[in-house]
């Protein structure tokens, strides 16, 4: 007939929580267990940060294209502009390059404060344009094993 279900009569005591003592681990692309257990593994990793920077329109933003650490994860983007306009992610992989266009591809206003999140994979590299010209704060963070 299967298990019955326990019917409660009256109000139990919550028992005390236990502490969990076992590693948190995941799974990462090789089958191979990675600890989780340090705080210091959960932390996001600081992969960018340009303040005020003069950029030039429809140019990479940094550099040198970032690469994600810990793969798959997010990159999350703090961006403001201080001329409104479109602010994009240019994506490669394989040597292809797809341009993903941030809020609907809709000009951020000017001095305002936006973030995005990104899901890159193994084998991306990312970089970052505006189709104006204008000064930029740029912050991005590695958000390790999709937790938020």
């Amino acid at each position: 007939m299967g298990i019955q279900p326990r019917v409660k009569t009256q109000s139990e005591p919550i028992s005390e929580l236990t502490k969990v003592t076992d590693p948190i681990k995941i799974e990462d692309t090789g089958g191979t267990q990675i600890d989780l257990t340090t705080k210091q593994q959960l932390m996001p990793l600081a992969v960018a940060s340009q303040h005020g920077t003069a950029e030039a329109a429809n140019t990479d933003i940094l550099a040198t294209d970032i690469t994600p650490t810990n793969t798959p994860c997010l990159f999350r983007i703090m961006v403001m502009l201080e001329t409104a306009g479109v602010f994009s992610a240019q994506l490669k992989n394989g040597g292809t390059t797809k341009v993903l266009k941030f809020n609907t591809a809709v000009q951020l206003l000017a001095s305002c404060a936006y973030m995005f999140d990104l899901l890159v994979h193994s084998g991306d590299t990312v970089n970052f344009q505006t189709d104006v010209s204008g000064n930029v704060i740029l912050r991005v963070q590695e958000i390790v094993g999709g937790v938020q």
